[in-house]
Order: structure tokens, then C-alpha cells, then sequence
């Protein structure tokens, strides 16, 4: 490892070890000869301390590896030609990909669509949490929690509702839905649509 840190942990992990090496030692030549049990109890002591030592900078260690290595894929990732699109038209770019339009065709499961870009990069994570438009899209098959959740992402813009509330359970979806009634641009119901022109 390069940096002081690295250093600091590479050093600090060889003086543990060559204490755990040397608690070992003792308590082996402890054991061979026949020294009272509260020496070898001491012996025990000494190298569980070290043992657990050991563990906590290893975790150390694994925690600044996996940070070092985040910083350098951020940075590839700002190298890449795709990062130097303004996030205006990326997120316009997704509104396409993902169907958002004033007349959306229905595809299941949007949310889990933009779980899958969000997990693309930060910065994908990024404008999937801070675009208004791509969260216009309800389902009213979606729980509670998620209704919520779309209501408060897609701010005060328009949503496009694709509604199914014959099924049981719905009654909480569509009761939400009604209350945001004055927001609504679409609603598709079935083979119909229904605009707010």
C-alpha cells in the first residue's frame, strides 16, 4: 500500500503478529515446561488480545481497500464518454429507454427498472434520485410505501398512472392515488386512456 496509512497498517499488522508469534512461542515452552496453569492462563490471554487485534485491522484494511478501489472506479467512470453527456439529456435519454411518455405503454415493474439504472454508477444513482420525471410513472399494483415514494420523487410534475384496482388489496393504492387526482396527465385503464389536454 502507498500513503501513510498504508504504511501505519502495514506496520502495526508486522508488531502484532511478531507478538502473537512470540505469546505462542512462550506459551508453547510454557506448556513443555509444565509452568503453573495462571502462566499458560497469561500465555492464553496474551494471544486472544492479539488474535483480536489482528481481526480489527484487518478490517481496517479490507474498509480502506474497498474505499481506494470506489475512488478509482468513480474516476474511471468520469473518463468515460458517456459521463461528459449533461445530465439534462442522460435523463432525457432514460425518459426514452423507460417509455415515459404522455402516452406510456405498460411495463411491470418500473421501479425495479430504475433500481437497475441507479445501480449503474454514483452518478447514474445520482440523477435516477434527483429526476422528477422519471418517477412520473404509478402503478397501482404498487405497495403503499412504494406510492408514497413515487408521490415525493416526482415532486410537483405530472404522474402517469396505469391503474388496475379491481384486485383486492388495491383500495389503499387507488384511495392515495385519488387524493393526487389534480396532478394526474394520464390515466390508463385497461385498453383506455384518459387526458388531461
Amino acid at each position: 500500500m502507498n500513503g501513510p496509512s498504508g504504511s501505519a497498517v502495514f506496520d502495526t499488522t508486522r508488531i502484532i503478529i511478531k507478538s502473537l508469534y512470540e505469546a505462542n512461542k512462550a506459551l508453547r515452552e510454557a506448556i513443555l515446561n509444565q509452568e503453573s496453569a495462571s502462566s499458560r492462563q497469561r500465555f492464553l490471554d496474551n494471544a486472544n488480545h492479539n488474535i483480536s487485534a489482528l481481526e480489527s485491522t484487518l478490517e481496517v484494511v479490507r474498509d480502506e481497500v474497498k474505499a481506494k478501489i470506489t475512488i478509482a472506479k468513480r474516476r474511471r467512470n468520469a473518463l468515460l464518454p458517456i459521463s461528459r453527456i449533461p445530465k439534462e439529456l442522460l435523463a432525457n435519454i432514460l425518459c426514452i429507454a423507460l417509455d415515459i411518455s404522455p402516452f406510456p405503454r405498460f411495463k411491470p415493474e418500473h421501479v425495479r427498472q430504475l433500481q437497475n439504472l441507479a445501480s449503474v454508477c454514483s452518478a447514474w444513482l445520482d440523477l435516477v434520485r434527483s429526476t422528477p420525471t422519471l418517477w412520473s410513472v404509478l402503478e397501482s399494483n404498487s405497495s403503499l410505501d412504494l406510492l408514497h415514494t413515487v408521490i415525493r420523487k416526482s415532486k410537483s410534475g405530472p404522474l402517469h398512472i396505469i391503474a388496475d384496482w379491481r384486485p383486492l388489496g388495491a383500495r389503499d393504492s387507488s384511495e392515495q392515488a385519488v387524493e393526487k387526482l389534480y396532478r394526474f396527465f394520464q390515466i390508463a385503464a385497461g385498453d383506455s386512456t384518459l387526458t388531461d389536454r
